[in-house]
């Protein structure tokens, strides 16, 4: 199956889109409220509110963002019989390393402090699934890694190994991905995926949201485009579904399973937008290096909310909405510094050292997770 190359020339200028970009670090905010709130929830509850689940949502933007920033990265390798290798390389350099040091970390906790890393626990197998991005159960019976946020890293990686499948055998990844990934949704909407062990995590019908970010990408690079008007309400469309629906769903999507069309919505209508943005030479600046810092961020925030929980517990502190706005300042602050001064520095010299000979020119430097 030939690949697709696009018949047109995008507008823009270069694939650094920066909405998108901005949009990574709205995701990784939202994602870092709703925890603030868990956390509080557990360690202060004198507080005596609840967590805020809907927050959680932003794990399906990432997915949505993953699926169109991977079409975009790709669209010079297609073409080539190494590009399945130099695809599958750098996303290891992408995500491994900085995982790897957050799984470290939480073992460390684990075996050191048992009684302040609250929904863990040691298991051998466990713990090396953990390491591998292979699903397996912990000793609670939950099918999550031992560092609990890196679930969504496992999604990642399945959805980065069939995108390399797709390479490789020079089939179109957004043909290859969609007809897999809608078969296994269908198997996940009628059958309970429970009864499939493990691996039943990737029946789960919101992996389609990979598949939304692909289609988004793929009639942008089509040439297709709307109106800035229609962009735009798609974007409010899909924000005003996600704030008035239930914390996992919208009223556009199957809600019990997770399956929302919110989080595509809002993609869509930033994608779309950006003429506009680069028209009127709009910035974003300090979102666009939020954005950046917001890998870090995802993985390193659990940690940093639970010292400031217990910092601000032994404190007595009582006021809920300045112990939120602490928590999750300080949180993104230390996360744009360990971008900044741990995974960039690491990221450098490991492309340094793997990547010597390989066209880096063929990956857009913007075009991150």
């Amino acid at each position: 199956m030939a690949p697709i190359s696009p018949p047109m020339q995008p507008k823009t200028k270069s694939t650094h889109f920066m909405g998108v970009q901005a949009l990574r670090f709205v995701a990784a905010a939202l994602v870092l409220v709703a925890h603030s709130t868990f956390v509080i929830a557990e360690k202060m509850p004198h507080f005596n509110y609840e967590a805020w689940r809907k927050g959680g949502i932003g794990v399906f933007i990432f997915f949505v963002i993953s699926g169109f920033v991977m079409v975009l990265s790709v669209k010079n390798l297609q073409s080539r019989n190494d590009g399945w290798k130099l695809f599958a390389k750098r996303r290891v350099i992408r995500i491994v390393p900085m995982y790897w040091l957050a799984t470290t970390l939480k073992l460390i906790a684990v075996l050191a402090i048992p009684a302040q890393t609250l929904h863990s626990g040691f298991d051998f197998t466990h713990t090396v699934g953990s390491y591998l991005f292979l699903p397996a159960h912990n000793p609670l019976g939950e099918v999550k890694p031992l560092h609990a946020v890196g679930w969504t890293l496992n999604y990642e990686m399945f959805f980065y190994l069939i995108f390399t499948i797709a390479l490789f055998i020079h089939c179109s990844p957004v043909i290859f991905s969609t007809v897999l990934f809608v078969a296994l949704a269908f198997i996940g909407l009628i059958f309970d995926n429970g009864k499939l062990g493990a691996i039943g995590i990737y029946t789960e019908p919101f992996i389609l949201n990979f598949i939304f970010g692909m289609l988004i990408a793929h009639f942008y690079l089509s040439g297709f485009r709307v109106k800035y008007w229609i962009a735009t309400f798609f974007f409010i469309l899909g924000a005003l579904s996600i704030a008035f629906s239930d914390h996992w769903g919208s009223y556009f999507g199957f809600p019990r399973q997770g399956l929302s069309l919110g989080p595509a919505m809002i993609v869509f209508g930033v994608a779309f937008l950006e003429p506009f943005f680069q028209e009127r030479n709009f910035k974003f600046q300090l979102a666009q290096q939020l954005g950046d810092s917001s890998y870090s961020l995802y993985l390193f925030h659990p940690f940093l909310l639970a010292a400031i929980a217990v910092t601000l517990r032994k404190l007595n502190w009582h006021n809920y909405i300045s112990a939120l706005f602490i928590m999750t300042g300080l949180s993104i602050i230390a996360g744009w510094l360990i971008y900044r001064y741990i995974e960039l520095p690491v990221t450098r010299i490991i492309n340094e050292k793997n990547m010597k000979k390989i066209d880096l020119s063929l990956f857009p430097t913007k075009a991150k997770l």
